[in-house]
């Protein structure tokens, strides 16, 4: 499908960024995308406690380039590292977005940046985070 095909394409488009989450609407679209995606693994609500704790350290360690996430890595997930989010989900809500997004602003020596591509029309939506201050006023 095109969201696939958008995300497969901003990976090409980035082989130098080393810590990548996707965020997509459906756990079918993660497993479809993770088997396209070479050494992905996909974090998703049934995932197990072990096997979440796993990924988790293998991506924070940087040993694990891509995280494939549905609805659960989007809030209180912290990873400094962190230069890549591709957006894949679309959301209604502002303060969902501007919590997807900030798992990208924390700031780290070996990080010049998290570049963000937005393939779901949140931007369009709710505008760029560096324009709003503290995103909470933002979504009031």
């Amino acid at each position: 499908n095109d969201t696939q095909e958008m995300i497969l394409e901003a990976l090409r488009q980035n082989p130098d960024r080393r810590s990548v989450l996707i965020f997509v609407p459906s756990v079918e679209e993660a497993y479809i995308l993770s088997d396209m995606i070479p050494g992905s693994k996909v974090i998703e609500a049934n995932t197990t406690k072990k096997e979440r704790g796993k990924i988790i350290t293998t991506f924070k360690n940087l040993s694990l380039r891509v995280v494939i996430n549905v609805s659960v890595l989007s809030v209180g997930f912290d990873h400094p590292e962190l230069d890549l989010i591709i957006d894949g989900k679309s959301t209604a809500s502002c303060a969902l977005y501007y919590q997807k997004v900030g798992r990208g602003t924390r700031l780290h020596e070996k990080k010049k940046d998290c570049k963000i591509i937005d393939i779901s029309g949140n931007y369009d939506r709710f505008g760029d985070i560096r324009q709003t201050g503290y995103y909470r006023s933002a979504c009031a």
